[in-house]
């Protein structure tokens, strides 16, 4: 099996996610051009994954799920998805420690109550599961509908 693992980070002090890039490594002050390490960075800040992972009063990291919506878009924890097959509206993806597993949240509209859904290949595709958003950038999805 192989499995990506991938992060996205939020800055919480610059209301932004941070871009991933790559930074050049320096031995004895020389630069190792061959070698480079990944860092993300803002517009206030360039960390490394393990500052971000640490410093959660500061950054928030959101894992790729390893899933990919009905675009092809990679699913990240904090997305916000809706269906195209299944009657639901603007829902979130979390991490269910419970279950272990990224579940679909539970409905913000109330005729949409009920319980939320784990989060599958198989359901993607059945449902028509595509990302609108996320719950950082995009918060207004998922207000509730008077």
């Amino acid at each position: 099996m192989n499995r990506t693992i991938e992060f996205r980070i939020w800055d919480i002090s610059a209301q932004e996610y941070m871009k991933q890039v790559r930074v050049p490594t320096y031995a004895f002050n020389i630069l190792e051009a061959e070698n480079s390490e990944w860092m993300y960075e803002s517009s206030k800040n360039l960390v490394s994954l393990a500052w971000a992972l640490e410093n959660t009063q500061d950054f928030e990291a959101q894992q790729f799920t390893g899933l990919l919506d009905i675009n092809d878009r990679k699913i990240f924890e904090g997305d916000i998805i809706e269906t195209t097959q299944y009657i639901f509206g603007p829902r979130s993806i979390f991490w269910d420690d419970r279950r272990s597993n990224y579940s679909i949240s539970k409905p913000v509209k109330k005729e949409d109550e009920g319980y939320f859904e784990f989060l599958t290949d198989m359901n993607i595709k059945q449902w028509g599961v595509k990302v609108i958003g996320n719950i950082k950038e995009n918060p207004e999805l998922l207000k509730t509908a008077n």
